[in-house]
């Protein structure tokens, strides 16, 4: 079942996003609880935030968090998924949770969703998930850390 995250959920998530960040790009760097624990809660009390999570058997196995952002050269809108964390225990999670981030983002009249991966070596099968979601690549992301 997919539900709004409330100021209770955080605690739990944090645990799922830990993992989540474990297996990223950015598990080199310092994590910190209390920064992550921090925009958990922000983002359950913005309108213009998405925070939702898909729970089986009382507890979240899935979140995802995004939210609404004003494209630079345009009055339009577009909405940007900043976290999806799915468990392997349960099938389509990912799956469904964007399908509802979507419809989200339809009710905001957003022109355009931003999706992308921070995991390292799942290419070939976020490609294949974000191709059944129907997105397509849309030029290059180029960093340098430094």
């Amino acid at each position: 079942m997919i539900r709004d995250a409330e100021h209770e959920d955080v605690e739990e998530c944090l645990e799922l996003g830990h993992r989540m960040y474990l297996a990223s790009q950015y598990s080199t760097l310092p994590w910190c609880s209390d920064k992550c624990r921090n925009l958990g809660h922000s983002f359950i009390e913005r309108k213009d935030r998405y925070f939702r999570l898909y729970e089986k058997d009382n507890r979240p196995v899935g979140f995802c968090m995004g939210g609404i952002e004003d494209l630079i050269f345009s009055q339009e809108y577009m909405g940007k998924e900043y976290l999806l964390f799915t468990s392997e225990e349960v099938p389509l999670v990912g799956l469904r949770l964007m399908r509802d981030f979507e419809k989200w983002c339809i009710n905001w009249g957003v022109m355009e969703i931003d999706f992308s991966t921070t995991s390292q070596g799942e290419d070939k099968r976020f490609e294949a998930f974000a191709n059944r979601l129907g997105y397509r690549p849309a030029g290059r992301h180029w960093k340098r850390r430094l």
